[in-house]
């Protein structure tokens, strides 16, 4: 059987979700790209179940379906999905939310960070404040500062960036910082972090682990 998918976000053209799901779904995929400059140019989910049997959404619409949807029972976070089951009804979820509790309790959290700082008020960021409550604080324009000009002159320190690609680092962090990048391949980022001789995380893992757990959600992957 044909497993067909497909991706809806603004500006998606060098997305690398399809690789990955090449790589976790080991049969005929079909993976395609929905670049849609405005929501009115998404498709209905009736029409999209005529043709895919997932859909992964991402920013600037992962509200969009919201209210269209059955949010399941084992998501944790609830005001955001980018994960649609179409196979059985409607069914939606959050696997960013998984892939960056799975990364923080495996990888950073048992490092033992003095602190941890959050850039963002968006999607992103609040499911991350939800999972570290009151062990992150979080720097957002909302709160009248600036997360791309936010500095620190603590060392061990973790510096968690949630906002988008557009918003260029520019602070000041100590040596042997970590800078956690929700965003990936972004190489003058990595490169100005590494002058600061701050260690640079990119996004692509926690890309790799969403897909993987969305394969799970539709039942392609055990």
């Amino acid at each position: 059987m044909k497993v067909r998918l497909a991706l809806i976000g603004c500006d998606i053209s060098h997305s690398r979700s399809p690789e990955l799901y090449q790589e976790f779904i080991h049969s005929n995929i079909h993976y395609d790209l929905i670049d849609c400059k405005k929501g009115e140019e998404i498709p209905s989910l009736v029409e999209l179940a005529q043709n895919y049997q997932g859909i992964n959404i991402t920013a600037p619409y992962k509200t969009h379906f919201l209210n269209q949807v059955e949010i399941h029972p084992a998501c944790l976070f609830k005001t955001a999905i980018n994960t649609i089951d179409l196979q059985n009804g409607f069914v939606a979820t959050n696997t960013d939310f998984l892939a960056i509790k799975e990364i923080l309790q495996t990888s950073l959290l048992p490092i033992g960070f003095d602190q941890i700082y959050l850039l963002g008020s968006g999607s992103m960021a609040q499911m991350t404040k939800l999972i570290l409550g009151d062990k992150a604080t979080q720097v957002s324009r909302s709160q009248g500062k600036s997360p791309a000009q936010f500095s620190c002159s603590k060392e061990n320190t973790l510096v968690i960036n949630a906002c988008s690609k557009a918003m260029r680092f520019s602070g000041k962090l100590a040596k042997n910082s970590v800078f956690w990048d929700f965003n990936y391949e972004d190489p003058k980022q990595q490169e100005y972090l590494e002058s600061l001789s701050v260690k640079y995380i990119d996004g692509l893992e926690l890309l790799r682990i969403q897909a993987l757990h969305a394969a799970k959600f539709w039942g392609f992957v055990n």
